[in-house]
């Protein structure tokens, strides 16, 4: 303690104690020790802060959890549908198959050819499905004598 303050406090000290202390035992027994109430005080801040925060983090633990929850029920309804759609998908192909099989088998073949796409660009007649259209009518219309002798053959088996 400096000179100056122990001079302002030297007639509070009651005879046989210097001035200090008696400055200590009066801060102590009033329960104001500078640092230990500091420590308290930032001990307080410190708990009051974790608190919020592990309410904060409980909250947002909370939200993410229910958010998880509705995103999965999307998901499983997204999937139940794209299931449906499927089955539904499934049946009609699985019928369109079992009419193909009872047409005749030029119809089959020009139906599994795509004739609706413009011609492309290049070379004279590469791309153009026009030219395979007419070519498939005309081998419908006149078998290759090779075709005909299979188809004959098979047919009187």
């Amino acid at each position: 303690m400096g000179p100056a303050r122990a001079a302002a406090v030297a007639h509070l000290a009651q005879p046989g104690q210097s001035a200090s202390c008696h400055t200590l035992s009066r801060a102590r027994s009033a329960g104001r020790r500078p640092r230990s109430s500091f420590n308290r005080k930032f001990r307080e801040q410190g708990e009051e802060k974790d608190s919020k925060e592990r309410d904060a983090v409980r909250a947002s633990r909370e939200r993410g959890s229910e958010a998880l929850r509705s995103w999965m029920a999307e998901k499983e309804a997204q999937l139940e549908t794209r299931k449906q759609q499927n089955r539904t998908d499934e049946e009609a192909k699985i019928a369109e198959m079992e009419t193909a099989l009872t047409q005749e088998p030029w119809t089959r073949v020009l139906a599994l050819v795509d004739t609706s796409t413009p011609p492309t660009d290049g070379p004279a007649g590469k791309g153009d499905p026009a030219r395979m259209r007419e070519l498939l009518i005309q081998l419908k219309a006149k078998p290759l004598a090779s075709d005909a002798a299979a188809a004959s053959a098979s047919s009187s088996a």
